[in-house]
């Protein structure tokens, strides 16, 4: 196995073998892009962690449910200090 890349470079589910070695294929058609560096744009900021998660995040499907939460717990706790 070739240990230069870390597991997390693998972002395919392809084996460092399949790679680098066996599967001369994969190395014929992505050879070229593998190794190229992640592209940072001079005209936009990046993007914070805060908004990409929020992109990516689910609807909320249950409406109102955190809400009901917060109020039955404010009630339990109310009843133990009555």
């Amino acid at each position: 196995m070739n240990s230069e890349k870390p597991e997390w470079h693998n972002v395919h589910g392809i084996t460092q073998e399949e790679m680098y070695g066996k599967h001369d294929d994969v190395m014929a058609k992505y050879g070229d892009i593998i190794d190229m560096p992640h592209h940072v744009s001079d005209k936009h900021k990046p993007m914070s962690i805060y908004n990409r998660a929020a992109q990516f995040a689910p609807f909320a499907a249950l409406t109102g449910y955190d809400d009901a939460i917060r109020k039955a717990a404010r009630q339990e706790e109310e009843k133990l200090y009555q």
